[in-house]
């Protein structure tokens, strides 16, 4: 062939060469989505105070761009995986000193956040505040600092983030139907106390709860569900013995709250280190009770016999100053000292 007859064909490569060079060349996000406010939004540094009510937009700082399962992090290359040379890896020492550090705040301050976030959320107000990519990428670099631990029903109507109106890294959640706590929920739970040292634990019911229910019609459970309601049976009993002139679905609706405390009842009895914390008055627990309709969570307080219960199972209650100087927990009143039962068997 003619050496002049080649040019249009090398024309054509280099053309199609350039092409697969641009196809590759990074490209920001913001420039992709045409998202100008994560663009010019100011970073804040990695390890900061979480995010207050007031401060509900600002997210940390973004930290190296980190892949996950070998795939590109939002804002890097757009063609395919990356070589294993590329990859960063999560930097371990940073989120192991995060997590021992805890979260700047209260359980006090935990519980104001809460109460604020679900008054959004139940007022269609909602902020979503830390749920942006640069958030992702702090977190996923920097380790979780989550400011509460809350033990809730695995209920599909119940999405834990939302109702309170926090992100990425603002909870940690364990679910399980009928919110009750056998080994692995307690298991879980002693980590993200201990470990990631949440001042405040809520343990959370809610209105409508099948697995209650099913425990107080006594209706017949098959398989391992039958396990978790029978968690669930003193609750029932209790609220019976409390109100033996009520009808079914009135102790059904009973139930909730009772089975509420009968669970706070059984992390303390099965759990020497939440005991432990709670009467050094570093951790607080608190029940609630979330509305599936109105989506209004109603915090409850303290085990009213909380003192008369870490003496049985032997811890001593916080003193006045401790609870003060770490949460601001109040004592229980003297008229649930007074119907204090002893702490043993399943019931309480």
């Amino acid at each position: 062939m003619h050496p002049t007859a080649r040019r249009p064909q090398l024309a054509l490569s280099l053309a199609a060469a350039a092409c697969v060079v641009l196809t590759v060349l990074p490209v920001p996000l913001h420039a992709r989505l045409g998202d100008e406010h994560a663009a010019a939004r100011p970073a804040r540094p990695v390890g900061s105070t979480i995010s207050t009510p007031a401060d509900t937009k600002a997210d940390a700082a973004p930290a190296a761009r980190a892949p996950v399962g070998g795939r590109s992090a939002p804002g890097g290359k757009s063609g395919g995986n990356l070589k294993p040379a590329e990859i960063r890896p999560v930097n371990t020492a940073r989120a192991a000193d995060n997590a021992a550090a805890g979260p700047a705040v209260t359980a006090d301050e935990a519980l104001t956040m809460l109460s604020e976030g679900n008054a959004r959320w139940a007022a269609e107000k909602a902020e979503a505040p830390n749920t942006g990519t640069q958030r992702r990428q702090s977190v996923a670099q920097g380790g979780q600092t989550p400011f509460v631990t809350v033990l809730t029903c695995a209920d599909s109507r119940i999405p834990v983030e939302r109702v309170f109106d926090r992100g990425v890294g603002d909870l940690f959640v364990v679910r399980v139907a009928g919110n009750v706590a056998g080994d692995s929920e307690l298991g879980t739970i002693e980590y993200g106390v201990g470990h990631l040292r949440t001042p405040l634990l809520v343990v959370m019911g809610h209105t409508r709860c099948g697995a209650v229910a099913m425990a107080a019609t006594g209706a017949a459970v098959p398989g391992k569900v039958a396990g978790l309601v029978e968690r669930i049976r003193p609750a029932v009993e209790r609220a019976r013995r409390a109100n033996p002139e009520a009808s079914p679905q009135q102790i059904a609706d009973l139930t909730v709250q009772e089975n509420v405390w009968q669970t706070v009842y059984d992390l303390l009895k099965h759990s020497p280190e939440l005991r432990r914390q709670v009467a050094e008055g570093k951790l607080k627990i608190v029940g609630a009770v979330y509305d599936l309709a109105g989506g209004k969570v109603q915090f409850t307080g303290e085990h009213p016999w909380q003192a008369e219960l870490l003496t049985a199972l032997g811890a001593e209650a916080p003193s006045p100053g401790q609870t003060a100087a770490n949460s601001g927990a109040a004592t229980a009143t003297a008229t649930a000292e007074k119907q204090a039962e002893p702490a043993t068997g399943d019931g309480h």
